[in-house]
């Protein structure tokens, strides 16, 4: 039932809880097809043996709409793109869109040869990446992502439904000296999900 999804969502100190209670109210974390006609961007938090992660989106001019979440721990670039998004590419039968990277994929990899990993998947046949700048702290991204939750998002609740776990456990640090909830977020297996999200 919907009260039973919503008591599952709670967790306190959530980041997003407001939003997420929101999108669930209105319907909006729901059944979220592909549509072929339109084309298709990723959001990508890269990990190397932390977990690495992919929203896959489509805009139709109104909606935001989130069709697809896949994670994964210790999985190459080469994986990422050749059988995970090229896969899915020939099955769904669409175009891509853009591929927003986080910052640090222009960071330099010490490797035989200096590289990064933007360039990486660019010699794998990524086009149209687009690299988004650092924030200038943790607030000010997870408070613009809260904006512009609200609105015309919509995410798809069976390809997404780890993503939506990762949304709804996404929690801020509580501080035992002070018997608050600080504005830092914890860094762990939601914190992935919710980073890419925010890209």
């Amino acid at each position: 039932s919907t009260f039973d999804e919503a008591f599952e969502a709670h967790v306190d100190g959530a980041v997003y809880a407001e939003q997420m209670t929101w999108l669930r109210e209105h319907g909006r974390i729901t059944t979220v097809p592909l549509d072929p006609s339109l084309r298709v961007n990723t959001f990508w938090d890269l990990g190397a043996n932390d977990m690495t992660t992919v929203w896959y989106h489509q805009h139709d001019g109104i909606r935001h709409r989130f069709i697809r979440y896949r994670e994964a721990n210790n999985k190459g670039l080469k994986y990422w793109w050749e059988e995970e998004c090229e896969e899915f590419r020939k099955e769904g039968k669409f175009q891509w869109g853009r591929h927003f990277l986080p910052h640090d994929a222009d960071a330099s990899m010490l490797t035989e040869d200096v590289t990064t990993k933007a360039s990486i998947l660019r010699g794998l046949g990524m086009t149209n990446e687009v690299i988004v700048p650092r924030i200038s702290t943790i607030r000010a991204g997870y408070e613009l992502t809260r904006a512009k939750m609200v609105g015309n998002v919509w995410i798809d609740k069976n390809e997404c439904a780890q993503g939506v776990k990762c949304l709804d456990s996404y929690q801020f640090i509580w501080s035992e000296a002070r018997s608050v909830y600080t504005d830092e977020p914890h860094h762990n297996w939601a914190s992935h999900g919710a980073d890419g999200f925010r890209q």
